[in-house]
């Protein structure tokens, strides 16, 4: 989409709503690839793009082992050490959100494969480079997402 495309669609989402857009802090796709294929998948882009496999949380397994039901969700970190050393150098308070984390969920008839948008994250944060970084970042998480398509 093409920023005069976006700023009209904002426009005429304002206009509708009466209220002012809010940025979207979640990216998401969605693919019809099988559930185990898309996990697979952003771990191979992940890799690929240069960032390390953090961590794999089957969340479906934690929370059916508190007794409650959740449907097949995995919870990718991933960590680009570049990117996070030099946002923790311009705010070591993004400590929190680091690492960077993939979601895979499986709806039935579709996967949906979220993570965070570090461009508006980034603006959260001080620092000269943190927009650097954030949008840095957001390129290559897209791009991961687009992996699963």
């Amino acid at each position: 989409m093409t920023s005069v495309a976006l700023a009209l669609f904002l426009t005429l989402l304002q206009a509708d709503t009466g209220r002012p857009p809010r940025p979207e802090m979640d990216v998401i796709t969605y693919s019809s690839r099988p559930y185990a294929e898309v996990v697979e998948a952003v771990k191979k882009a992940a890799v690929e793009k240069g960032f390390s496999i953090v961590f794999e949380l089957d969340l479906q397994q934690r929370i059916k082992a508190k007794g409650f039901e959740a449907p097949p969700t995995m919870v990718i970190g991933v960590c680009g050490a570049g990117y996070a050393a030099k946002a923790l150098a311009n705010d070591p308070r993004v400590a929190a959100n680091l690492p960077c984390r993939i979601a895979i969920m499986d709806l039935g008839e579709k996967r949906q494969v979220s993570t965070q948008n570090t461009q508006l994250l980034a603006s959260m944060y001080e620092g000269e480079e943190m927009a650097t970084v954030g949008k840095s970042v957001d390129k290559i998480l897209r791009a991961i997402l687009e992996a699963t398509e």
